[in-house]
C-alpha cells in the first residue's frame, strides 16, 4: 500500500493550484480593473476520487470604489470543483462557489437614520 502510486500525484495537485491562482488572477483583473495587491493566504486541493478533486482558496486584494473612490480590502474565500477530462487532456473546472467575502474599509464610513 504504500508503495502504491496515487492516481492523482502531488505534481498535478501543485499544477492545479498554480493554475488556479492564475485564473483567478485573470478573472480579477478584467472584472476589478482598479484593484491591486492581490495576495493568496491558503490555496490546497483534495481529491474526491480520482476523476474528481476539489480546490480551496481565500485570497484577498485592495480595491477602489468607483464612484466615490473609497478603499477597501475585499478577501474571498470558496471552492472549486474540477472533474478529470480523460487522463491526458487534463481537468474541467466545473463549479465555482464563492462561500464568504469580507469587506474591510480603509476608513470608517458613517451610517445615520434616515432624515437625520
Amino acid at each position: 500500500m504504500a508503495n502504491k502510486v496515487p492516481v492523482v500525484s502531488i505534481e498535478t495537485h501543485k499544477l492545479i493550484q498554480s493554475e488556479l491562482k492564475d485564473i483567478i488572477y485573470q478573472v480579477l483583473i478584467q472584472y476589478r480593473p482598479l484593484a491591486t495587491d492581490l495576495r493568496f493566504q491558503t490555496i490546497w486541493t483534495e481529491k474526491l476520487s480520482d476523476n474528481q478533486l476539489k480546490a480551496h482558496f481565500t485570497y484577498s486584494f485592495n480595491d477602489s470604489d468607483e464612484q466615490d473612490g473609497e478603499s477597501v480590502e475585499q478577501t474571498q474565500e470558496g471552492e472549486v470543483t474540477l472533474n478529470r477530462i480523460s487522463q491526458d487532456q487534463g481537468w474541467s473546472l466545473d463549479e465555482v462557489v464563492v462561500s464568504r467575502q469580507v469587506l474591510q474599509f480603509k476608513k470608517g464610513i458613517v451610517i445615520t437614520p434616515s432624515g437625520k
